[in-house]
C-alpha cells in the first residue's frame, strides 16, 4: 500500500470533506435556529415545488429505548415533519424525515 502525498490529500479535500456513513438514520438532520424543519427538510420541500412556511406539518413520535433495567420506559421525542400527502383513509401520511428522505408513516385519521 502506497502512502498518499500531501498534494494528493489536498487535491482530495479541495471540494470539502466528504463523509459517507454506512448507515445514516433518516431521523437525523441539521437544525435551523428558530425554524421547525431541518436544513435537509427545507431543501426537500423546496425541491418538491412547495413553500416550507406553508406546507402541512405532522408531529412524528420517535421512541428511543433508555436501556435501563428490565422495565425500561422508552424516551419519546417529537419531530416536526413536512407532510406531502395522505391516503384516502387518512391512516398513512407521506412525510419528509429530518434527513430529507420521503417516507410513509402511520397517521391519526382524526388530525387535520
Amino acid at each position: 500500500m502506497t502512502a498518499l502525498s500531501a498534494a494528493d490529500v489536498a487535491a482530495a479535500l479541495r471540494g470539502g470533506v466528504r463523509i459517507a456513513p454506512s448507515d445514516q438514520s433518516p431521523w437525523v438532520g441539521i437544525p435551523i435556529a428558530g425554524q421547525p424543519f431541518t436544513r435537509e427538510q427545507v431543501a426537500a420541500v423546496t425541491a418538491s415545488g412547495r413553500e416550507p412556511s406553508t406546507v402541512a406539518r405532522m408531529q412524528v413520535e420517535l421512541r428511543q429505548p433508555t436501556g435501563e433495567g428490565d422495565g425500561y420506559i422508552p424516551r419519546i421525542v417529537q419531530v416536526a415533519c413536512p407532510r406531502l400527502a395522505r391516503t384516502k383513509a387518512r391512516t398513512r401520511a407521506l412525510i419528509i424525515t429530518p434527513s430529507g428522505e420521503q417516507r410513509w408513516v402511520n397517521a391519526d385519521p382524526s388530525l387535520p
